[in-house]
C-alpha cells in the first residue's frame, strides 16, 4: 500500500500528524518509503514535503487550509504511480469526473465514494458508518453504474457521528488510533476502519466483495496483525528504529494503561 498523505489542513489531525506521533519518518526522501513499500507492505509519502515534490506542490498544498479540487490532483499525484485505488471526495458530483481521471492516468480498477451521515449535513471523502455512502466504480476501462451502500449491507450498524467524529487534539486522537488497531474499544472507529479497508481489499481484488474484505480487516485487527504491521512499518520507515520503536511502544503501554484503568 503506498499511501500519499498529508497534514491537516484545518486542525492537528491529519494522516500524516498520527503517523508522525506514533513513529513514522514523514520527512523522508522517497527511496526510504519504497523500501518501507518493498519490505513491509506499506508507506507513507508526505505530500507536503519538499523531499517528496521537491517542484513545488508541497510548498503549494502546505499553505492552502481549505479542500480543493487541488487537494485532489495532490492525491493522484502518487509517485508509486499505483494502479489500484480508492479515493474519497467532498462531494458527490466529482464520483464520476475523478474517475475517469484515474482510468485516464493509468488506474486499472478502483472507487471513488462519498460518504453520509443521517441527521447532519455535509459529507466525508470516506465510506461513512453513519449513511449512506455513494460509490462509483471503474474497472476494465470503463467506468461502472454508481450505487449506495448502507453499514448493513456489509454486517456492520449504523453509527451516530459524535462517535467517530475528531476531537481535533493530537494525542487524544493518536490514542484513539492505536485503540482502534489494537482492538482495544471505540467500536464505532473500529466498524469505520473496517469497512474502508474492506472497500480497499475488494477494490484491490483481494476479496470478491466489500462484505468479505470487512471480515479480513476485522481479523486482521482481533488477531493482533494489524498493530504488528504498524510496528513493522515504523521499524522500516525510519533511520532510527530503536527510538521510533520505543516510542510506540510507551504509546502503546500507555493505552494499555488506561484501558485497565
Amino acid at each position: 500500500m503506498a499511501r500519499h498523505g498529508a497534514r491537516a489542513l484545518t486542525s492537528a489531525c491529519g494522516t500524516v500528524d498520527i503517523l508522525e506521533a506514533v513513529g513514522i519518518d514523514v520527512n523522508c526522501d522517497v527511496h526510504t518509503v519504497v523500501k518501507s513499500i518493498t519490505s513491509a507492505g506499506i508507506g507513507l509519502f508526505n505530500g507536503m514535503s519538499p523531499k517528496v515534490h521537491p517542484a513545488g506542490l508541497g510548498r503549494i498544498l502546505s499553505q492552502i487550509r481549505f479542500g480543493s479540487t487541488l487537494n485532489i490532483a495532490a492525491s493522484l499525484a502518487n509517485p508509486a504511480k499505483p494502479t489500484y485505488g480508492l479515493r474519497g471526495v467532498y462531494t458527490p458530483a466529482l464520483l464520476h469526473p475523478v474517475s475517469k481521471i484515474m482510468l485516464s492516468i493509468g488506474y486499472k480498477r478502483g472507487m471513488v465514494v462519498h460518504g453520509t451521515a443521517d441527521n447532519l449535513q455535509g459529507g466525508m471523502d470516506e465510506l461513512s458508518v453513519c449513511g449512506e455512502t455513494q460509490i462509483q466504480e471503474f474497472g476494465e476501462n470503463a467506468i461502472k453504474e454508481s450505487y449506495t451502500l448502507r453499514p448493513e449491507a456489509v454486517g456492520l450498524q449504523t453509527h451516530p457521528f459524535a462517535e467517530i467524529a475528531t476531537t481535533g487534539n493530537l494525542q487524544t486522537e493518536t490514542e484513539r488510533f492505536l485503540s482502534v488497531l489494537s482492538g482495544l474499544g471505540h467500536k464505532a472507529c473500529i466498524d469505520f476502519t473496517c469497512l474502508n479497508a474492506g472497500a480497499l481489499l475488494y477494490t484491490t481484488e483481494k476479496t470478491l466483495s466489500i462484505q468479505a474484505g470487512v471480515a479480513m480487516a476485522q481479523e486482521a485487527i482481533s488477531s493482533g496483525a494489524a498493530i504488528n504491521k504498524l510496528r513493522q512499518w515504523v521499524a522500516v520507515q525510519n533511520e532510527n528504529q530503536i527510538d521510533a520503536l520505543e516510542l510506540l511502544e510507551s504509546k502503546l503501554k500507555s493505552i494499555n494503561k488506561l484501558i485497565i484503568a
